[in-house]
């Protein structure tokens, strides 16, 4: 399962910083052990897996190039995932916006 992000920090109309990446997570069964299809699992609960990686990596990293660390709110997965299957590139985006005082 991969999962790729592109955040973009803008600060008075000019972008401040970009961060795009993708996270790959390995996932197998015990033999005898399915308590659902594989193919499912990795639509719903693979990415609400990763996400948590993710958010801390960004955090992590814009803390890292200087400004103040971006920290990503808990998502809706799910939510997403039902987005993602609705359209024809199958990708899904969350906007963020944040007043000046929280920057």
């Amino acid at each position: 399962m991969e999962l790729s992000f592109a955040l973009r920090l803008v600060v008075d109309g000019r972008d401040v910083l970009r961060l795009e990446g993708a996270f790959v997570g390995f996932f197998s069964v015990i033999k005898g052990s399915e308590n659902m299809e594989m193919e499912r699992f990795m639509e719903a609960h693979a990415p609400a897996l990763m996400f948590p990686y993710i958010r801390e990596h960004i955090s992590t990293v814009t803390q890292k190039a200087g400004v103040k660390p971006v920290l990503l709110p808990p998502l809706n997965i799910k939510a997403l995932v039902k987005t993602a299957e609705e359209r024809p590139d199958h990708s899904a985006q969350v906007c963020i916006s944040k007043s000046r005082e929280d920057t």
